[in-house]
């Protein structure tokens, strides 16, 4: 007579490839999506460069805070306009290793030309390190605080506004 047969039947070896299917697919766009975990890598590593970048604008300033009462202490009709300039930025976020230019992808700028700058017109500052190209719109108040910062990367050819700094 017939052997009675033991084993998985056809229907439970579809559902079970179907079943991993359905898994695949969403690990995947877990992984891949938008707001996958490799896009929330990107945007943290944009985050961080903007963000370093922003830090490194403010100690240059920091410096040259402390240049111009430096400055002052001898001679008091030295003014912020003409310690803040592009130029001695230029120099500060040079020891960063970041490239200040009056134009994107330009040279090192050297205009003597004030950080000193109406609120209603920021002055807009190009920052190249390694591959980096970032755009820094800031306003720097006549008493040389920052009042107002833009941080904005270059990301396949338009620059983005990063958040969260």
């Amino acid at each position: 007579m017939f052997k009675s047969q033991k084993g998985i039947t056809l229907v439970a070896l579809v559902i079970t490839i179907i079943v991993l299917l359905i898994l695949a697919g969403v690990s995947i766009s877990l992984v891949v999506g938008q707001n996958g975990v490799l896009g929330k890598a990107t945007n943290s590593v944009k985050a961080q460069k903007a963000a370093a970048a922003k830090e490194a604008v403010g100690m240059a300033l920091n410096s040259l805070s402390t240049e111009y009462y430096a400055q002052w202490t001898g001679n008091q009709a030295v003014t912020r306009a003409t310690v803040y300039t592009k130029a001695a930025l230029a120099n500060e976020l040079e020891k960063s290793g970041y490239t200040l230019s009056d134009a994107e992808g330009g040279a090192k700028t050297t205009a003597t030309t004030s950080l000193i700058s109406d609120p209603a017109a920021p002055v807009t500052l190009y920052l190249k390190k390694d591959s980096d190209l970032l755009q820094i719109a800031i306003t720097v108040t006549a008493n040389g605080d920052v009042s107002a910062w833009t941080v904005q990367i270059k990301d396949n050819g338009s620059y983005v506004t990063v958040n969260n700094i």
